[in-house]
């Protein structure tokens, strides 16, 4: 993991994502994405790589990323593009995807 306690001159990329699912496909999407968060966290640069259910609709799952620069955040986006070629563009077990959304930001983080 990168040293983050002394100042830093360059952003950081924060990723806040949403997945509407069907209620009852939720704990599956969740489940499907162990070995993602896995990777994600032992990722050079990353340091904050979460799915989370949210607790007031049974159909929403939430992703939070935190990237200590543009380019590991680039750099993770290319391996998660390359697994999914590797691996075929459908997932005949994945639970269905209703919507997505992602907001990326760029901050610098306080002294």
């Amino acid at each position: 993991m990168p040293d983050t306690s002394g100042p830093s001159t360059a952003d950081h990329v924060i990723v806040l994502g949403t997945f509407t699912l069907a209620p009852g496909d939720r704990d599956a999407f969740l489940s499907s994405k162990v070995a993602q968060v896995t990777d994600s966290r032992a990722e050079d640069g990353n340091l904050e790589y979460a799915f989370s259910a949210d607790g007031n609709d049974a159909g929403r799952v939430l992703l939070t990323e935190l990237w200590v620069s543009d380019e590991t955040f680039q750099a993770h986006l290319a391996r998660i593009a390359a697994e999914r070629e590797a691996d075929g563009a459908v997932d005949p077990d994945a639970v269905a995807i209703l919507d997505r959304s992602f907001q990326v930001f760029h901050a610098r983080p306080a002294p």
